[in-house]
C-alpha cells in the first residue's frame, strides 16, 4: 500500500468518528471530539503535502531532464 491509502485509512476512521458525534451527539470513544478533527485536519493537510510534493517532483524531474 502507498502512503496515501494508508493516511486515508486514519482519516476516514476520523471522519466517521465526527459523522457519529454529529448524528448522536457524542463521543463513540474515549477520545473527545476536538482531538478527532484536529486530527482530521492534521491528516488534511498531510494529504495535501503529499500531493503537492508528488506533482512537484514530478514537474522539476521533467525539468531536468531537458
Amino acid at each position: 500500500m502507498q502512503n496515501d491509502t494508508f493516511l486515508m485509512v486514519y482519516l476516514l476512521k476520523h471522519i466517521d468518528s465526527i459523522r457519529y458525534y454529529i448524528l448522536h451527539g457524542t463521543e463513540a470513544s474515549d477520545e473527545k471530539i476536538e482531538g478527532r478533527i484536529l486530527d482530521a485536519v492534521n491528516y488534511l493537510v498531510l494529504l495535501y503535502g503529499m500531493i503537492y510534493e508528488k506533482e512537484h517532483i514530478e514537474q522539476l524531474d521533467k525539468e531536468l531532464e531537458k
